[in-house]
């Protein structure tokens, strides 16, 4: 018979293992019905009797329950008809060694099979599944209220042998790792092909919204946590994490991805075949999205990535071709929401999105060279009005007028035809390049690549026009022109246009010569004082300030600088001695500095700058002594300076009395004429009659400038030949030989239209300035960049001493690039005369190494 003690004993084991099971198996449902104190007092005496060693045995006893409730499940679940199926069916298999693939055969193939039987998706196996992942849930909840029960096992003789790390205490774990290791030893080994198979076909059926998700996230949460334990219990720390996911990602991930790249190929040709590629484009993105949130709520997050490549190299790379045919129609149509959709696929894949970057920029040349194709051949001599005026010839009365009213309207439809021309390119080129980067931020969020693309593409169809820098420039200068007619730009209108020009002035390669172009009309601007607004071109200047630096405008910034200090000079004069001298006329000068100006008479290089006096004492003494005093002035103030006096830009303001010596004549007018002009018409206030001769030693002037000026003079009717044989004098290569008998007079029939008339224009049209700016600007531009190419070659050698030719081509186009575009051939021509001039030599045995000579 058993002691009283004996039979206490005895119940209290009994108690503690219908606990223990409960707690296993109900997990939380047991927990809150019932009190554990009294549980832990039981193990609480069994750990402090003295007559035995309790703690170890009771350690023992724990350890078997646990194993004798994992078989108790494992055979729950092995004794279902889908585990006895799948049992058999691997036996066959095993026997007949046909199957060389691994057992966890494709879930899209078996879950196909499913989905041809409507009413078979909810089979034993899923049943299984669910119990299995129920009583997962439960063991795990249990396994925290059994820690609890035995807490004080734990906290004395668990954490001795814990701590002491004892060969005979190996093996023994806290109670919650005792209890994983147990469920995996004990269970999930030997179902687990079967589980994992289960799980892998309910996923197929999860992606059609078919299941419960929670029954995957169990099953995957049991697999990281039975790692993580064994982590813990091989005592790896250095190698924790991944020994902790080594079970999750050979048993669960890898045939995972396989089956996902297996299922959506599938998927991808089923859509490619029932939707329209639009349609399909959408399809793919809706997969993308719902796999990437499904795959969130149950995958650990190492697993996100290779699974969305995996989808990806599915969904989208194996259908790049039918992307980019679509992306090639959308983008030529500008279809923004489709670009938009055709970029969040590719962003995607790495290296995708290249083809339709290179797309764009094709097409956006294409677009740019076509519509800018009127502007490529740009030939300004053919589009130059001819007129009577310009070759001499006189005629009388309604003809003359017929003939000046000619030229000039003429001169207007060419300036017009030139602004229109300058403003079309600017307009059409803004619009494709505005349009496009529209299509840009829309379709592609301003991603760095199309940006590039854009850029690239709009600078080689800007570069494409060779005219234009100078288009540009024409357009700069009608902007920030003051009009005759008063019509000038708001201040909004001219915001806009600066806007354009600093965007397509990015643009350009040949930055240097719109800079010698902008200068030479931003002088002409300044000396005859017909600038819009003085706050418009600081503007203008600041932008191009901004984009090249302060190098680039510094010329430009000191041709204001002349003309501000040109202003205090007069008003100093005026209030000089010097300024008191009385000429009867009111004068005015500008001082220029040499060098900041884009005006060389020393070379001749422009027809407008030819001069014909070569100091002031050889002009007539009306203008002399006005020259003289401000000279004697200047050279007071300024010791050391010397003034060269520019005739050639000079304008003279006339009122002219038409006529006072005829008493019936009561018209006047004032006429704007260069200086050769004025010092003619000015010879007639004394005759009416003067021959050439004449006319050339009163002036002293040149022959052919007294020529240029008569033409015009005579074709616009003010003077006229007063030989009786006027056709025979009127062609001015007959006058040769015949300056002592051609006599020229004021014209008694000339009745002006306009109170004001400008002749000064008419000697060299804005044609002919336009084609010599552009001519002697493209001759300065190329002598300065061969300097600019050697001082270059020469800082680069400097500051390495040594470099390959490679290197120094890479580098010199770099350090240009704010100017211009420099040539390969450019760069190595100048390079052989820096050898020539020894700065620089050839390393012996090496062809293409220089070095550079201190």
């Amino acid at each position: 018979m058993r002691t009283a003690n004996e039979t206490t004993e005895a119940s209290n084991w009994s108690q503690l293992r219908s606990a223990t099971i409960s707690c296993l198996r109900y997990g939380n449902q047991f927990v809150e019905t019932q009190n554990l104190t009294k549980y832990y007092s039981m193990v609480y005496t069994l750990c402090c009797d003295t007559d035995r060693p309790g703690g170890e045995q009771l350690y023992r006893w724990l350890k078997k329950t646990l194993s004798e409730y994992t078989k108790e499940v494992f055979q729950e679940l092995t004794n279902s008809k889908s585990y006895i199926a799948f049992r058999s069916a691997r036996k066959q298999r095993r026997e007949s060694c046909c199957e060389k693939q691994p057992f966890l055969k494709s879930q899209v193939e078996e879950g196909s099979d499913c989905s041809t039987q409507s009413g078979e998706c909810e089979t034993d196996n899923f049943v299984q599944l669910r119990k299995y992942a129920t009583l997962w849930e439960s063991y795990c909840a249990g396994l925290q209220a059994v820690s609890t029960i035995f807490s004080y096992l734990e906290r004395s003789w668990i954490a001795e042998r814990t701590k002491g790390r004892v060969l005979e205490t190996r093996g023994v774990f806290d109670i919650y790792t005792l209890g994983v290791l147990t469920w995996k030893d004990q269970l999930f080994r030997n179902i687990r092909d079967w589980i994992l198979r289960n799980t892998l076909t309910y996923i197929f059926y999860l992606r059609q919204s078919k299941f419960d998700i929670c029954v995957v996230q169990t099953v995957v949460h049991s697999l990281l946590r039975m790692g993580t334990v064994e982590a813990i219990a091989l005592e790896e720390d250095s190698e924790e994490e991944d020994l902790a996911l080594s079970m999750y990602r050979n048993k669960f991930e890898k045939p995972f991805l396989e089956d996902t790249s297996r299922y959506y190929q599938k998927l991808g040709m089923e859509l490619r075949a029932k939707y329209s590629d639009r349609d399909f484009l959408r399809q793919v993105e809706v997969c993308l999205n719902e796999e990437q949130r499904l795959s969130e709520q149950f995958c650990h997050p190492s697993s996100i990535t290779l699974l969305r490549s995996r989808c990806e190299d599915a969904l989208i790379v194996k259908h790049l071709d039918v992307i980019y045919s679509l992306s090639d129609l959308y983008l030529r149509d500008s279809k923004e929401e489709e670009l938009r959709l055709v970029y969040r696929l590719l962003s995607r894949v790495p290296g995708a999105l290249k083809p339709v970057q290179d797309s764009l920029k094709a097409i956006l040349i294409e677009r740019g060279n076509q519509s800018l194709s009127p502007f490529k051949q740009r030939i300004e001599s053919n589009m130059m009005p001819t007129s009577p005026l310009l070759s001499g010839k006189q005629e009388t009365g309604k003809e003359r007028k017929e003939q000046l009213s000619g030229l000039e309207k003429s001169m207007m439809e060419y300036d017009a035809l030139a602004e229109q021309e300058a403003e079309s390119f600017v307009n059409t080129a803004w619009n494709i390049y505005i349009h496009s980067k529209k299509l840009v931020e829309e379709a592609f969020l301003n991603d760095e690549g199309f940006v590039l693309a854009l850029e690239q593409g709009c600078n080689k169809f800007v570069n494409g026009v060779s005219s234009a820098p100078h288009l540009l420039a024409r357009f700069c200068h009608k902007m920030l022109q003051r009009t005759e007619s008063g019509s000038d730009f708001t201040e909004e209108e001219r915001e806009n246009r600066l806007v354009k020009v600093t965007r397509l002035f990015r643009l350009l390669e040949e930055k240097d010569l719109f800079q010698r172009l902008y200068s030479v009309k931003l002088a002409r601007r300044l000396i005859h004082g017909t600038s819009a607004s003085t706050d418009a071109e600081e503007e203008m200047l600041s932008r191009l300030r901004e984009t090249c630096g302060q190098d680039y405008v510094s010329q430009l910034q000191r041709m204001f600088t002349d003309c501000q200090t040109s202003r205090e000079e007069v008003s100093s004069f005026r209030s000089s001695p010097y300024g008191g001298i009385p000429l009867g006329f009111e004068f005015s000068v500008m001082v220029l500095t040499a060098g900041s100006w884009p005006i060389d008479p020393s070379k001749n290089s422009y027809k407008e700058y030819n001069m014909s006096y070569s100091d002031i004492h050889s002009l007539p003494n009306i203008f002399s002594k006005a020259l003289e005093a401000f000279s004697e002035y200047y050279s007071e103030k300024y010791e050391g300076r010397r003034l060269m006096w520019l005739h050639s830009l000079s304008k003279v303001d006339l009122r002219a009395n038409l006529w006072s010596h005829h008493p019936s004549s009561k018209s006047w007018c004032e006429l704007q004429v260069s200086l050769p002009q004025a010092l003619i018409l000015l010879r007639y206030n004394d005759c009416i009659t003067s021959t050439l001769l004449e006319l050339r030693e009163t002036t002293g002037l040149e022959a052919e400038e007294v020529e240029r000026s008569l033409r015009i003079l005579i074709g616009c009717g003010v003077l006229r030949i007063s030989n009786s044989n006027v056709e025979g004098m009127s062609d001015p290569t007959s006058w040769k030989g015949m300056e002592d008998t051609i006599s020229i007079s004021l014209n008694d029939e000339f009745s002006p239209k306009r109170r004001k008339m400008k002749l000064a224009n008419l000697l060299e049209p804005e044609m002919n300035k336009e084609s010599n700016d552009l001519e002697g600007s493209r001759r300065k531009m190329e002598e300065d960049r061969r300097l600019q190419i050697q001082a270059c070659l020469v800082r680069i050698m400097k500051s390495c001493r040594r470099a390959t030719l490679s290197y120094l081509i890479g580098e010199t186009i770099t350090l240009l690039s704010h100017r211009f575009k420099a040539a390969v051939s450019d760069i190595k021509v100048n390079l052989e005369s820096l050898i020539e001039k020894d700065y620089i030599v050839k390393v012996d045995g090496a062809t293409d190494t220089f070095e550079y000579v201190a």
